[in-house]
């Protein structure tokens, strides 16, 4: 999976009934929240990711 291919997956998948989330938008966000991690030391930077990966987790788990 490529950025471009990740981007719009996030894109799809964010789409609700009501809001439609382009990839334009989603890539502009996801672009500075890579900057942001970037200015973070990697320790920091890993907690942040390993702590967005915990949370998507227990909400995919809620879901099913």
């Amino acid at each position: 999976m490529t950025v471009k291919d990740f981007y719009n997956a996030v894109a799809a998948a964010a789409d609700t009934d009501t809001q439609q989330i382009n990839a334009a938008v989603v890539t502009r966000v996801l672009s500075v929240a890579f900057g942001l991690l970037a200015k973070q030391d990697a320790p920091t930077a890993a907690a942040i990711i390993a702590k967005g990966l915990e949370n998507a987790a227990k909400k995919s788990a809620k879901a099913k």
